[in-house]
């Protein structure tokens, strides 16, 4: 918001944690857990967050400090998540898992796979933009893009 900041800071021992920075005072430190941010609901009040090996994600609202984790499937469970990107109504979480693409809805139920490259093709990177485009990065051509549309 236009009051605070949210930011990773990488612990020495390579651990990140979530710190919040008021802009009139000091950083605190916002978790007593190992957190890192990933995306912020433009406008809104929800930050997504990765655990510490980037299996598990969370929402958080820092003004209200309530934290909540996004259920994952057992077949999900131990498989770090390559990146992720909260739409920007705030209503799904886009993840990149191996080389898929998941919607999860952030008020629950199972994800559904948005989509995969063509065969022969690694992905690197999304963002899910203003007209709920969900850009990736063609991981063998930097010059490439995909583009998927979120239901």
């Amino acid at each position: 918001d236009r009051e605070r900041v949210a930011f990773t800071r990488v612990r020495a021992d390579g651990k990140p944690e979530v710190w919040t920075l008021e802009l009139d005072g000091a950083p605190q430190r916002a978790f007593d857990r190992v957190r890192q941010t990933i995306d912020k609901q433009p406008g809104g009040d929800l930050v997504l967050l990765f655990n510490d090996d980037r299996t598990r994600l969370f929402l958080w609202n820092p003004r209200t400090g309530d934290e909540r984790e996004i259920p994952q499937p057992p077949e999900f469970h131990g498989a770090p998540l390559s990146d992720a990107d909260l739409a920007p109504d705030g209503t799904s979480i886009v993840v990149m898992r191996g080389t898929e693409v998941w919607r999860f809805a952030v008020a629950g139920g199972p994800p559904t796979r948005l989509w995969a490259p063509p065969v022969g093709h690694g992905i690197y990177g999304l963002e899910v933009d203003a007209s709920d485009h969900v850009i990736i990065g063609d991981a063998q051509d930097a010059g490439t893009i995909f583009v998927a549309d979120l239901p």
